[in-house]
């Protein structure tokens, strides 16, 4: 177990170093020909119908989507200390975090290429952070108190292409740029990381 935190905190060091070489990178001005060149890869899909099932995905992405399904968590006794209360902890501290965080950096969004119109700063993208925050969390819950391996794998791998296609609609749509995307999956993860911590920290000291 105290191997596992170990693994866990240098994780989080590394993805917390990550992020900060990313702002630097984008309050430098160094990473915006990054954004071209991903971006005008980007535009060679841009179709009609495509646009349409990125727009059904980043809708769904909104932060007050998962409100409905924290608090189905929460009226449920066998769920509500164990998966309702974390989810519900995270869905808020996400949400708060990246509010604070677009508007100490503020970090205009892209203009150029919007096929959807969206206010406030850019970075850290609030889709991606919320989205792997929330999500994230909901997912260990979910593989730590569900004894299903086959299940496990496939909502692990359906969490995944979820969220990977809630980041790209963002930049699809013009709405973000790519560094606002990556930004928001590392902020999230930090979350996600920071929350199992803290949750094995708790085993331990019962342990102990």
């Amino acid at each position: 177990m105290k191997h596992k935190l170990r693994l866990q905190i240098g994780l989080l060091a590394v993805t917390i170093l990550a992020f900060t070489v990313l702002t630097v990178f984008v309050t430098s001005g160094a990473a915006q020909s990054f954004n071209d060149r991903v971006y005008s890869e980007i535009s060679l899909v841009i179709y009609p119908s495509v646009t349409s099932f990125m727009k059904v995905i980043t809708n769904i992405g909104e932060w007050f989507v998962y409100i409905p399904f924290v608090l189905l968590l929460l009226m449920i006794p066998k769920s509500r200390i164990k998966v309702g209360l974390p989810a519900a902890y995270v869905l808020g501290a996400a949400a708060a975090l990246n509010f604070l965080l677009k508007h100490l950096f503020h970090i205009d969004r892209p203009v150029a290429h919007r096929l959807i119109e969206e206010t406030g700063y850019g970075y850290p993208s609030g889709h991606a952070m919320i989205g792997t925050a929330f999500v994230g969390v909901c997912l260990y819950l979910f593989c730590r108190y569900s004894y299903h391996k086959y299940l496990k794998v496939a909502v692990t791998i359906l969490t995944v292409i979820f969220l990977m296609l809630e980041g790209f609609s963002r930049i699809y749509l013009g709405v973000h740029s790519p560094t606002d995307v990556i930004a928001g999956y590392l902020c999230g993860l930090i979350i996600v990381l920071v929350t199992i911590l803290v949750i094995r920290s708790k085993d331990l000291n019962r342990i102990s």
